[in-house]
């Protein structure tokens, strides 16, 4: 069941070690190299959702999303950083081989900054090119970002609720490739909520029109849980279907439509 280079220097913050890293109000600078121009592509959209290069990692998840309403949203587990907030919600638009981060609706531990000021976004347009047809991102030359697909897996990727992306009210359902699903819930209307209880963490398979949730490496607020033992996953397989495109994604038992991220 499931419940409901430029003037100033970009910046990516994270709580571990990426181009830039931001431990206990630490900045540790590593220096980035530039992409084989001849390799970049700059025809393939941003839209969709992303990991960090290297893939998902369930004790130190990122997941970076960006929708086409033009919307942004980067959650962290905010590890060693003075900022409690694990989702930045914020809107960029792109144009060809650049992006531009616009605002910040909700700045997170981690995000996309302006170096010299935190709490903004970079004030100009940053560099963005595409490796393996699409399939790779290179913003700012240095932040190499891997999309969440796997063509012969329809349910991998990042799945909406009805009605869109709402940054009032944000959930992300994410299904990697690496057996991994992860769930973020806005926490804030719980009695007494607890650190990272807002995502949630586990394993999955899916098989021939069956979901079926297989651990919770992290019990969060919203997600795959019993109904009978709301601190345990789900127990039955969770029949799925698809349109024909696969665009959409139905959880048949609880009658919810989700829409893919891309």
């Amino acid at each position: 069941m499931f419940s409901p280079f430029m003037n100033t220097t970009f910046l990516f913050k994270r709580t571990s070690l990426i181009s830039i890293i931001s431990i206990s109000g630490i900045l540790l600078l590593i220096s980035l190299t530039s992409c084989n121009e001849e390799e970049n592509e700059t025809d393939f959209p941003l839209t969709g959702s992303w990991d960090l290069e290297g893939g998902f990692d369930q004790y130190d998840p990122h997941l970076i999303n960006f929708y086409n309403s033009g919307y942004y949203t980067v959650y962290s587990k905010c590890t060693g950083s003075v900022n409690p907030q694990p989702l930045e919600i914020g809107r960029y638009e792109t144009s060809s081989g650049q992006v531009r981060f616009i605002e910040h609706i909700q700045n997170g531990c981690g995000g996309f900054d302006d170096d010299e000021n935190p709490d903004q976004v970079p004030p100009n347009p940053v560099s963005l090119a595409f490796e393996n047809q699409g399939k790779t991102a290179i913003i700012a030359d240095g932040l190499r970002l891997t999309k969440i697909v796997n063509e012969n897996e329809p349910i991998v990727g990042s799945w909406e609720l009805p009605g869109g992306f709402d940054p009032q009210n944000p959930h992300i359902i994410t299904f990697n490739s690496s057996g991994f699903y992860a769930v973020y819930t806005d926490c804030s209307n719980q009695t007494d909520p607890k650190p990272n209880e807002n995502l949630e963490i586990g394993s999955y398979s899916y098989i021939s029109g069956e979901l079926q949730i297989t651990s919770h490496a992290q019990n969060g607020c919203g997600g795959f849980d019993n109904p009978e033992d709301p601190l345990s996953h789900s127990a039955q397989p969770i029949s799925i279907t698809f349109s024909e495109d696969f665009k959409t994604l139905t959880l048949v038992n609880d009658q919810l439509t989700l829409t893919r991220i891309e």
